[in-house]
């Protein structure tokens, strides 16, 4: 079907007309002059005065797919904050069985809206936010909106310098608008588009936009983080439950008891001592050598040497204990403990031999001591680290979501 056009009152270039029979003003595309097509004259409403300043994004008369049904661009409307100077531009689209949506751009993001004829919203007693259909919407900035500019065609009427309250709440990617007075308002509903389904609906080759920093509406790519609160505990508790299992499933042996021997220090050395041959049947194994003193007020270390003669391989780590007590102002004190244990991962099966070399404090007193070998269970080391990893991961990531937050926020009028 043609496409019906009019004579442009001030210029006579052919003005088109895509939404005949709703359309109340029209802007021509050559002059920049605003039509009233309810005048019979078609009187001049307005003239645009930056024509050439607001080329658009989006071509009159272009088409989409969107919601699964067919829509023309017949308008374009830029607007400014009066407060802030931030200006944005609304896309007018038409269907002529569902009427009328919007594609609003602000800094290259996309905001697809529709105005809403009968809406039921709660507001709080400062209007900080809307429920609407129990979801919170936190007010993110307000103000009074001109209009600069306009293109195509328009389903109500135009006056010059056009302005009106708004006020738009969010729950990204979710939108809701309000514009007008105590006695007449005009409430939207949007969600965020992004631009690659901007793209994809209108067929083109590449977005016209290019999105800068984080919109009002834009989904946070990091939102479930916002589930960590209950999910990272959960997930401790996960491990610990595994550990435990494993733990349990990995009965303790223990292959070596020692005699206890008392013995005096030679100038601080006490004698060799060997201990052994003792099984270590299955490997590699958790294994725990555990040194029981009778210390007091003294201390003795042990340079211990782990030899399996099975595999010829050798460990050497040191084995300590040291036990001091009494008073201070007539109060007790203690510090250090009569044990030590030392823990090592991954022990070869073998049969092994424990030999000890003691430093003691040189006080010519006797000292007496044990040892024992506990094979099994499982090593807490590993756990701890998984801890650190999961916690790391888990903080990372949800200071990437407040630092989108943080952005997301910076530029309203409002905290969260």
């Amino acid at each position: 079907m043609a496409l019906k056009t009019i004579a442009c009152t001030k210029c006579g270039s052919p003005v088109p007309l895509r939404a005949l029979g709703v359309t109340v003003n029209v802007a021509c595309e050559a002059c920049g002059s605003v039509l009233d097509l309810s005048d019979p004259n078609r009187k001049v409403l307005l003239q645009n005065k930056f024509k050439d300043e607001y080329p658009p994004k989006l071509a009159m008369g272009s088409r989409c797919t969107l919601e699964g049904t067919s829509w023309e661009v017949i308008g374009q409307q830029v607007r400014q904050d009066l407060r802030w100077h931030f200006t944005w531009e609304e896309y007018l689209l038409f269907n002529p069985r569902y009427g009328f949506r919007w594609l609003v751009c602000s800094d290259g993001h996309w905001v697809w809206v529709k105005t809403q004829a009968q809406l039921t919203a709660t507001l709080n007693a400062n209007a900080g936010s809307v429920v609407y259909q129990s979801t919170t919407f936190r007010k993110y900035h307000a103000g009074t909106a001109k209009t600069v500019f306009v293109r195509g065609e328009f389903y109500w009427r135009l006056s010059a310098g056009d302005a009106v309250a708004y006020a738009d709440y969010i729950a990204p990617p979710h939108q809701f608008s309000i514009e007008g007075g105590p006695l007449e308002q005009t409430v939207s509903l949007g969600t965020y588009l992004p631009t690659g389904v901007l793209v994809e609906a209108f067929g083109l080759e590449r977005s016209p936009t290019r999105p800068a920093g984080v919109a009002p509406t834009q989904p946070n790519p990091f939102s479930p983080a916002r589930q960590l609160v209950w999910l990272y505990p959960l997930l401790l508790g996960i491990l610990l439950a595994v550990q435990l299992v494993l733990d349990g499933l990995s009965p303790r042996t223990e292959v070596l008891r020692s005699e206890a021997i008392t013995a005096r220090d030679s100038a601080g050395v006490l004698p060799e001592a060997t201990y052994g041959p003792f099984q270590v049947a299955k490997g590699p194994v958790k294994t725990q050598v555990q040194l029981f003193t009778q210390e007091d007020n003294s201390w003795v270390d042990f340079e211990a040497v782990l030899y399996n003669s099975t595999t010829q391989e050798v460990r050497s780590f040191y084995l300590g204990a040291e036990y001091y007590h009494g008073t201070d102002a007539g109060e007790s004190w203690s510090e250090g403990s009569t044990r030590a244990t030392v823990t090592l991962a991954g022990l070869p099966a073998g049969t092994y031999y424990l030999t000890l070399e003691g430093q003691v404090e040189a006080n010519g007193m006797p000292h007496a001591w044990q040892v024992r070998v506990v094979t099994g269970g499982v090593y807490w080391g590993n756990w701890w680290l998984a801890v650190v990893i999961l916690s790391l991961v888990c903080g990372v990531y949800y200071l990437l979501y407040q630092q989108f937050e943080v952005k997301r926020w910076a530029d309203s009028d409002y905290t969260v």
